[in-house]
């Protein structure tokens, strides 16, 4: 990281960010179905990550998920599709938090999961087994990550997965990076509706480099829209990146602060503006 302070109110300089979790995340998990053939670059160090990514490398046969909730979702739908049995565990934390709507789901797959301690909570147990496939629906209001898991995992399953989303769709930026990042390696995801449609297509190897994390991004934003100066390059990160904190580039134009591509990043820059508030409006409204 090198950034330039001259003052409290110039921001001049360039940023490497952190790798994005939640692209890193995505990619073990394919990675682990295609049989770790893939070329990765770029995978990210957080906590979150290297949990899964250990567990994936030889899943023992009790895994703890610890405080990772995202990889604890990832494995509960990974492990019922692994042949083998497995106790699914995490934190005391973790045991507060649900996952029935996705243990349910897959159990109508035909998946042999069952609660060991709470109905509808952490632990699982686990009998991992060839999966046909064919039709299951889930709420949409519930967290994208159950959505997600079972996308991940349908591209292996014998009849692949129509996956039907009832109720109003939360989160679905999360949804679209989890198709673009399936589509990288060879995966056939089509949207209609509420309604995904995955074939049965194993994933393909491949080379991905894992995109820098925009939610990390967001910070400099802000510092950029607190300063009087700005001429930053933000690296790794891209204007038509999938990631759903991508928003906050065109958010931040009513701040004066824009945003252009440059090669391997994004420079942001500030602008004088006239920052007016509505009634009416909750962003301010900026004359350029």
């Amino acid at each position: 990281m090198s950034v330039q302070i001259r003052s409290k109110k110039n921001l001049i300089g360039e940023v490497k960010l952190t790798p994005s979790k939640s692209i890193s995340n995505r990619v073990l998990l394919i990675d682990a179905l295609s049989h770790k053939k893939n070329k990765i670059e770029n995978l990210s160090s957080s906590t979150d990550t290297q949990i899964l990514k250990n567990i994936l490398s030889n899943p023992p046969v009790h895994c703890d998920a610890g405080d990772a909730g995202t990889a604890f979702r990832f494995l509960t739908a990974y492990l019922a599709i692994r042949p083998g049995e497995y106790v699914l565990t995490g934190s005391d934390r973790m045991k507060f938090r649900p996952c029935g709507p996705l243990v349910d789901a897959l159990n109508k797959l035909g998946a042999n999961i069952k609660y060991t301690e709470h109905q509808g909570y952490p632990p699982l147990e686990i009998h991992g087994t060839t999966l046909e496939g064919s039709s299951v629906a889930i709420d949409a209001n519930i967290s994208s990550q159950f959505i997600t898991a079972l996308l991940l995992i349908a591209p292996e399953l014998k009849n692949g997965l129509k996956l039907e989303l009832t109720g109003k769709i939360v989160s679905q930026s999360y949804l679209d990076l989890t198709i673009d990042v399936m589509s990288k390696f060879g995966a056939e995801v089509k949207q209609n509706g509420n309604v995904y449609i995955v074939s049965h297509k194993p994933y393909k190897q491949s080379e991905y480099h894992i995109e820098n994390d925009w939610s990390s991004a967001g910070y400099w934003y802000l510092y950029a829209a607190c300063a009087k100066k700005c001429d930053l390059v933000l690296r790794g990160i891209d204007l038509n990146s999938r990631q759903g904190d991508a928003v906050i580039a065109k958010l931040a134009e009513s701040f004066g602060v824009f945003s252009t591509p440059v090669e391997g990043g994004v420079r942001i820059n500030k602008k004088e503006v006239e920052l007016r508030f509505s009634s009416r409006t909750t962003l301010p409204i900026a004359r350029i």
